[in-house]
């Protein structure tokens, strides 16, 4: 029997144990689903390395379902404390000079950049910018297709995206 067979035939013997032994480790059933299914797809990216024998199959399985959800913990810990730390050190806002001429800086070159906009492409861009319409709001406030206003939102936030990055 090939090796993807055998993958294959285990995937629907064994899958819901496996989604029971990672749901009772991370407590979260979308992600022991999630997890179950890297599982499985983990032992078929590495079956062309070398086949092994169905024996194998569920040993295997549940080492690679044990490293999953240590890998899992261990990311979920340390992103947790992470934010912990930014939480309790890091400032909750900057008011300083120094910031608000940066602001006023970035503001000034975005306000250029949308100037150099076509007069149409810069209402469209305006009006979801600063006043936050949507694009069939826009598009009955100007007599313009949503398709239409879609894609002057688009165009017109990627050259004010490039510009920006030239100009900082």
């Amino acid at each position: 029997m090939k090796t993807d067979q055998i993958i294959t035939q285990a995937y629907v013997q064994l899958r819901p144990q496996v989604v029971r032994y990672i749901g009772t480790r991370v407590n979260d059933p979308d992600d022991a689903a999630d997890l179950a299914q890297d599982v499985f797809l983990k032992l078929l990216e590495h079956s062309h390395d070398g086949g092994f024998l169905p024996e194998q199959v569920r040993y295997l399985i549940f080492t690679v379902a044990r490293n999953v959800v240590n890998d899992y913990l261990r990311h979920h810990y340390v992103r947790r404390e992470a934010d912990r730390y930014m939480m309790d050190y890091l400032p909750k806002s900057d008011t300083s000079t120094e910031s608000a001429v940066i602001a006023a800086d970035l503001a000034a070159v975005e306000a250029r950049c949308i100037a150099a906009l076509s007069a149409k492409r810069r209402a469209v861009f305006e009006l979801r910018r600063f006043e936050g319409l949507s694009a069939a709001e826009i598009g009955a406030r100007m007599g313009l297709s949503t398709r239409t206003v879609e894609n002057h939102i688009f165009t017109a936030s990627g050259i004010v995206r490039g510009y920006m990055r030239a100009c900082i």
